[in-house]
């Protein structure tokens, strides 16, 4: 539970840092949180397993997740942007400009680093059971350029480029004898599309107020690739038997919107859905927790559905008894392939949970959340059921 020390202390430093900027200048906020993600009603062994230690036989542990974020606009110049970023699992950042040239154009660079638990490699979750010896480090550096162009009404086309390094190391819990992924280089291009006719929340409690939607397209490149997973001697694991011929690619589509009714409710619905072919779990996609580290889905543990075909929608509503105090609940539908991690693709599960959460604006100085949340659908040992919780501060005049 460290993460809780790592929290307490960025709140402190966002509230000394933070400022509301002066009229007429560029505009900065500090922004930090904690989510906590996983079995939080089931963290012991199994009954019939005696004395077996938690790691080998429990559901997964709770994960605590925390991070802290700081961003800018129109720092030194009309148009450069800052957005620095730090958590549990690394860091990252990026700098753009807009209005380079013609104000249509946009540019960027950004770039980042995560040290042994990238992608939530550690654990290997199969029906709520962590099983360690299936669990490794993995470690990835990357640093790319963004080009886009931003049309009339609210239409943005990006194009980037990224080189992205993988390492890959054992753990204390690994079996020696898993098979670990090869070290690789890939690079990664992606083009993407946005559209957004968004109005600004007037509570500041960043509730969405509009319309907006994104659509994905990318490959990974890799200059290494062969079979891994699985026991040395034996068949490779059937979802990681890659070869130099496969290059993973993806593509992902979102949309939201949301609006008030009534003067004081708000509704909001939203839609995800991605396609992956020729993947493997390093590249999959991540379903579970709440921490948005890949795709929330509240109850789940973070990374527990590796999947390369997902669809999810949410629908919720809320009530907003002052201008910034907001309290409302979601509804969530999730579906993902292979839900047992054992190469059957075409396999999917249905899996359904519920969130509440509250907000509450600091008069202009910040926003406070908190928003628990479980599914029914997730297994765990002892049976069905899960919950998790994320909760953060933002301080200073966010962009």
């Amino acid at each position: 539970m460290r993460g809780g020390a790592w929290l307490a202390a960025w709140w402190v430093l966002a509230g000394v840092l933070a400022r509301p900027a002066a009229a007429g200048t560029g505009t900065h906020g500090v922004a930090a949180g904690s989510a906590v993600d996983g079995s939080l009603n089931d963290v012991g062994p199994l009954p019939e397993d005696g004395d077996a230690p938690l790691a080998a036989w429990g559901g997964p542990p709770p994960w605590v997740t925390a991070w802290a974020r700081w961003q800018a606009r129109n720092v030194l110049r009309q148009g450069l942007d800052l957005d620095l970023a730090y958590d549990t699992t690394g860091a990252r950042g990026e700098v753009r400009v807009r209005g380079v040239g013609a104000e249509m154009l946009q540019l960027g660079a950004f770039g980042g680093a995560e040290l042994l638990l990238a992608g939530a490699q550690h654990v290997w979750i199969r029906d709520g059971v962590n099983h360690p010896g299936r669990g490794f480090g993995t470690s990835q550096a990357h640093a790319g350029a963004r080009a886009g162009l931003a049309w009339p009404g609210g239409i943005v086309m990006q194009a980037e480029v990224a080189a992205r390094g993988w390492g890959f190391t054992r753990l204390p819990w690994t079996d020696p004898d898993l098979r670990l992924p090869e070290p690789f280089v890939a690079a990664e291009p992606r083009l993407r599309a946005e559209w957004a006719q968004l109005t600004e929340d007037p509570g500041g409690l960043g509730l969405l107020h509009g319309l907006r939607g994104t659509a994905e397209v990318g490959a990974d490149l890799r200059m290494f690739n062969r079979p891994w997973g699985g026991l040395q001697g034996e068949k490779p694991d059937p979802r990681n038997n890659v070869g130099m011929g496969n290059v993973p690619r993806r593509f992902r589509l979102d949309g939201a919107l949301g609006f008030n009714a009534l003067r004081i409710f708000h509704v909001h619905a939203a839609g995800q859905g991605g396609l992956g072919v020729d993947e493997d779990d390093v590249s999959r996609t991540r379903v579970g927790g709440m921490s948005g580290r890949g795709v929330d889905l509240p109850g789940a543990a973070w990374g527990e559905y590796v999947v390369d075909r997902w669809a999810v929608a949410r629908a919720g509503l809320g009530v907003r008894p002052h201008r910034r105090l907001y309290a409302g609940a979601t509804a969530h539908l999730v579906v993902v392939n292979d839900p047992r991690r054992d190469g059957h693709a075409d396999a999917l599960r249905l899996v359904r949970a519920l969130s509440a959460g509250v907000r509450v604006g600091l008069w202009g100085w910040g926003l406070a959340r908190l928003e628990v949340g479980g599914s029914w659908d997730v297994r765990r040992p002892r049976g069905h059921g899960a919950l998790g919780a994320t909760m953060s501060l933002e301080v200073g005049a966010p962009p």
